[in-house]
């Protein structure tokens, strides 16, 4: 699979773009059920359950490029901006 981004996301972090659905979450379970604890959030049992699986950590079959990004954007705003003068 090659997964072609575009980021809208300042910094570009893969887990942090919706249109980067293939690429692993770096959150764990055990994050989540502290939130959960931190926020005495009441939850149903399944979907108690379901936070404390682990999502996949490595997705062997994938390759990422960012095709477009705001920091790329942002540098080129400012080369075209000083060539302006």
């Amino acid at each position: 699979m090659i997964n072609i981004i575009l980021s809208d996301v300042v910094g570009d972090r893969l887990d942090s773009i919706a249109s980067g659905p293939a690429h692993p979450d770096g959150s764990t379970a055990r994050e989540s059920l502290r939130i959960v604890d931190k926020y005495g959030l009441s939850l149903r049992p399944g979907l108690l359950d379901a936070l404390g699986e682990e999502t996949p950590k490595e997705l062997e079959n994938v390759s990422t490029v960012i095709a477009g990004s705001v920091s790329a954007l942002c540098a080129a705003a400012e080369s075209s901006a000083a060539g302006l003068g």
